[in-house]
């Protein structure tokens, strides 16, 4: 994710101690427990920030100045408190650059937070503005439902009509008609939280979890706002294993199975160096199987990797390979080219759809680029039956 810009507020007076720098993340297991409290997160939920919030105003940017480092607004109307002052100012979170002349912004804040929301016509998408972490669930909140949060009143629901992309039925994606709450977006069948330009619902109870990501909702038709995800936890690749997920019967998932195959002592390798005799891993066929269960995410399962979990490196090639600390101390065997960086396996499934994949496997230590001893073939395994 490419690093953005913090957004500082220029207030007035009254409402200067309230503004602060901001930093961006995306907090999404703060979805999965959304009643649980974290020293190192603040969340607030949309009905009680907007209650509570000592200044709203509606904004619309005039100019954006310095390539992108400072924005001119004008404010449009006041809706509770003072004005805010006319500049905003970026530094390391919130990019400005995402903003141009004529954008309308919504900004509150209250005595411990304050909020930038972007207009995206009948909804305003909600970026908080702290050095902490923070999030102000839903992330979304509708224009109709403003004035119903501001009041402590009850607001309108957030209907979305979800389209589930399966990655080996794409020509019949599973939909579903989601009512979440407009004050802190939890409903009776799932969750709903948007941040950093990324939506994540989750549905179903604790313990049958399914994480479902995609982009931002757009406008609302026939009251409904049409989202189109994928599902990331569990990686569910047909209806009946979504169904399973659902259900909380699905705990353990194979995606692919194959071999990582070490070159033989003397064999060029495609950076052109030669093995030593004697080198590790010994040339020969390593089976590589590539899983997910509830409990531990991605598994990817070798002999040759001390750890099932990919683990970051200071290579320069770190952010094209899937780095595992090797059996033997020090090392690290790298799956280099299509692998996904993380634990989103969807995107490895989704490779596979189109046939057996083959990749080269590297050799270094955790700041060299090491250098190519084989390559990894895998092969997608069916959903079980």
């Amino acid at each position: 994710m490419p690093q953005s810009l913090p957004v500082v507020c220029k207030p007035s007076r009254a409402a200067t101690a309230r503004c602060a720098t901001v930093i961006l993340l995306g907090l999404w297991t703060t979805l999965l427990c959304p009643g649980t409290a974290r020293a190192d997160i603040i969340s607030r939920d949309a009905g009680a920030f907007f209650s509570s919030a000592a200044s709203v105003a509606e904004l619309r940017v005039q100019r954006v100045l310095r390539s992108g480092a400072e924005v001119k607004v004008k404010v449009l109307r006041v809706l509770r408190g003072t004005a805010p002052g006319t500049t905003i100012s970026a530094a390391a979170g919130f990019s400005t650059t995402r903003l141009r002349a004529g954008q309308r912004l919504l900004y509150a804040c209250s005595a411990s937070l304050c909020v930038l929301g972007t207009d995206q016509g009948d909804h305003y998408l909600l970026h908080p503005m702290l050095l902490t972490p923070a999030e102000v669930r839903p992330g979304v909140v509708e224009k109709r439902a403003l004035p119903a949060l501001m009041q402590g009143k009850p607001a309108p629901d957030i209907c979305l009509q979800l389209q589930i992309d399966l990655v080996d039925e794409p020509q019949q994606p599973a939909r579903l008609r989601l009512v979440v709450s407009a004050r802190d977006g939890v409903g009776k069948q799932g969750l709903l939280l948007v941040q950093e330009g990324r939506t994540l619902v989750t549905l179903g109870r604790a313990g049958a979890e399914v994480v479902l990501t995609g982009p931002p909702p757009g406008p609302a038709r026939r009251g409904c706002r049409g989202l189109r995800l994928r599902p990331t936890r569990p990686p569910a690749r047909t209806r009946r294993a979504l169904d399973r997920a659902r259900a909380g019967k699905l705990s353990t998932m194979v995606l692919a199975r194959g071999a990582i195959v070490i070159h033989k002592v003397g064999k060029v390798g495609k950076v052109g160096k030669i093995r030593k005799v004697g080198a590790w891993p010994p040339p020969g066929r390593y089976p590589l199987t590539v899983a997910y269960t509830r409990r531990r995410g991605a598994v990817y399962q070798c002999r040759l990797f001390r750890h099932h979990a990919p683990h970051q490196t200071h290579s320069a090639l770190s952010g094209k390979m899937l780095s595992f600390p090797a059996a033997r101390r020090g090392r690290y065997v790298s799956l280099v080219g299509g692998f996904p960086r993380g634990r989103d396996l969807l995107r490895l499934a989704q490779a596979l759809s189109r046939g057996a994949v083959r990749w080269p496997v590297r050799l270094h230590g955790v700041n060299g680029a090491g250098k190519v001893v084989g390559s990894v073939k895998l092969r997608r395994v069916p959903d079980a039956p």
